[in-house]
């Protein structure tokens, strides 16, 4: 039924073990940044894209297209990304430290960076 669907995605991800399960291979079209993956789906290389909402919304040129109906996105939630973590407000320094942390392990993971179970 959805012959012509193409769904931009990163390989390395959370939505790619979901994706990767749930359609054909020829389905997905393959991009290693965030950047590149909307430069995809501007040009029609894809028909969908997935990430997460809040990325999503920090990207302006795209969260305009969405607002002026370029786009849509959708409401369904297919996997479970940290959202936020949680500090006491009485020790600014560990506030940060946990931030950089959570940042340093997004970027990882969208620059493709996992453990190598054979060390």
């Amino acid at each position: 039924e959805c012959l012509s669907l193409k769904i931009c995605v990163q390989r390395s991800s959370t939505h790619y073990d979901f994706l990767a399960q749930a359609f054909p291979p020829t389905s997905l079209a393959f991009g290693s940044t965030f950047e590149e993956r909307v430069g995809m789906l501007r040009k029609g290389t894809c028909n969908v894209l997935t990430v997460e909402k809040t990325k999503l919304r920090s990207n302006e040129l795209l969260y305009d297209a969405i607002r002026n109906g370029t786009f849509i996105m959708g409401n369904i939630t297919m996997t479970k990304e940290p959202l936020a973590l949680v500090t006491r407000n009485t020790d600014r320094e560990f506030s940060d430290i946990v931030n950089w942390v959570l940042q340093a392990l997004l970027l990882g993971q969208e620059q493709g960076l996992r453990k190598d179970l054979s060390l």
